[in-house]
């Protein structure tokens, strides 16, 4: 990089009798392998591009700071839940004391926000691994935030990051047995209870049979499928007076398999108006 040999390997300045030149197309395209010969000065030098290329969190391409990250941290707002990395960053230089200043500035964030949705936030180039890796930690820490993130107490021991995620957007919910409630946001109302949400899909009806043959067919699909399917109950609640021929559709709805919204499953279902 000094340039002194060759052709001009004798060549003195006539001013000051200096005999080292410097290479400046290779210091350009080279710069911290370049500067990085100076030892002494090596920070003050990489900090020098590292100031200019974060004012605006954009790293350069043909410059490579020697970047690690330094803490990774946990971000709890009643808007979204956040994990990130970070990166120490030199924001300031005293020449005098030939002293770098540096501010921590996360750059890869995720999480998710109280619209049921995934963050993947960053202010360099994405990087799938790092998100993968911020997702497996965010998960480890789940159990430890669950009075924050709104998890039910009832909720089983392995709280996932989907289960963190419905819980975190849907605060009215107290109760574990909604994550299996297809459309869960239709039951809207502060402090519902599943038994509540049984009620609004029987349409209130009072009748004890109906009241038995929903909370059987209720079980029964988070038992088989995990899921509970609700809405043409509450359609056959809503439309159909019959109190007996609405117990009969509903048992019979339990003999097929959840959820009903297949083509051949709908099929069946309505062919057993022929019968009443």
């Amino acid at each position: 990089m000094l340039w002194h040999k060759g052709e001009f390997s004798n060549y003195r300045c006539k001013e000051c009798g200096n005999r080292t030149f410097l290479d400046a197309k290779n210091a350009i395209e080279h710069p911290f392998h370049f500067f990085g010969q100076f030892e002494e000065k090596k920070e003050i030098i990489e900090a020098e591009f590292a100031v200019e290329e974060f004012a605006d969190m954009q790293i350069m391409s043909g410059y490579h700071y020697n970047f690690s990250f330094e803490y990774d941290a946990i971000t709890i707002l009643p808007s979204k839940v956040v994990i990130s990395y970070g990166f120490k960053v030199p924001y300031e230089i005293d020449y005098v004391r030939q002293k770098v200043f540096y501010k921590i500035e996360p750059v890869y964030s995720y999480g998710f926000d109280n619209k049921n949705r995934i963050i993947n936030d960053y202010t360099i180039t994405a990087d799938k691994k790092i998100f993968a890796t911020l997702a497996k930690k965010l998960q480890n820490i789940l159990p430890l935030y669950a009075k924050e993130l709104n998890i039910p107490s009832d909720t089983p021991q392995n709280i996932t990051l989907p289960i963190a995620k419905f819980f975190f957007s849907y605060r009215h919910f107290k109760e574990f047995a909604f994550y299996h409630f297809d459309d869960a946001a239709f039951f809207n109302e502060s402090g519902i209870t599943i038994s509540k949400a049984l009620e609004i899909v029987s349409n209130n009806i009072k009748a004890k049979s109906i009241k038995k043959v929903l909370y059987t067919s209720y079980l029964q699909q988070i038992e088989n499928s995990k899921k509970y399917v609700w809405k043409i109950e509450y359609n056959l609640t809503r439309d159909i007076q019959d109190i007996n021929i609405l117990c009969q559709l509903v048992k019979k709805m339990q003999s097929f398999r959840y959820p009903l919204y297949s083509n051949i499953n709908l099929v069946n279902f309505i062919s057993l108006y022929q019968y009443f």
